[in-house]
């Protein structure tokens, strides 16, 4: 999925619409993935299993280091 968010973004960014479109993934976003999604391109991501699984106080501030380790 990556590579297609990226293809999204770059179509955005190119025609002028990086700040008024969002790109929102839902599903499969965890502590690994988070990072890459936003790396991506995304703007928004949703995650229900890994933040509802186990401690969600600590499962959501894992989340939030992740995407602290986005580099865009």
């Amino acid at each position: 999925v990556t590579p297609k968010i990226e293809a999204l973004r770059k179509q955005l960014d190119e025609n002028g619409y990086s700040d008024r479109v969002k790109i929102e993934v839902d599903g499969g976003i965890c502590f690994e993935t988070a990072a890459e999604a936003a790396d991506a391109g995304s703007n928004i991501l949703v995650s229900g299993s890994c933040v509802f699984k186990g401690e969600i106080t600590q499962n959501v501030q894992g989340l939030r280091k992740a995407m602290k380790g986005a580099t865009k």
